[in-house]
């Protein structure tokens, strides 16, 4: 919801700028299309962290399901999914990067690890490689 808000936000002050084009100086202009590119892409950046926590949610509930069903960890996301854990259909790759979600099958546990824009989130994420 509060990403529609940001969205209608945004459209609303483009809509402002081309009727406001007359009344301010061309670098105020520049200034407000400024703040706007900041504040779109502060926008994206939530979407893609929020995109990032729901499959986070997702694929580590379905690890421990997982090791709870079968008394052990699984190799690989696939093996949830070919055993049904997972939909055939969940992302199991980062939304702006496009790289898997790294995970790490440990002794007694595994390692999750989700980059956020400005935090690593997960399981045992002390082991997780730094980006």
């Amino acid at each position: 919801l509060a990403l529609v808000e940001g969205i209608v936000i945004v459209i609303l002050a483009v809509m402002y700028l081309s009727v406001a084009e007359e009344f301010f100086a061309p670098n105020r202009k520049t200034q407000i299309e400024t703040e706007l590119n900041e504040k779109n892409n502060l926008l994206t950046t939530l979407s893609y962290d929020k995109t990032r926590l729901e499959d986070a949610h997702v694929l580590m509930r379905a690890a421990r399901d997982f090791k709870e069903d079968k008394n052990m960890l699984p190799e690989n996301w696939q093996v949830l999914k070919t055993a049904g854990y997972l939909d055939t259909a969940q992302n199991v790759s980062d939304p702006e990067t496009g790289e898997i979600y790294y995970y790490k099958k440990d002794a007694d546990d595994f390692v999750f690890c989700v980059y956020l824009s400005d935090a690593v989130w997960g399981a045992n994420t002390d082991k997780c490689p730094t980006k």
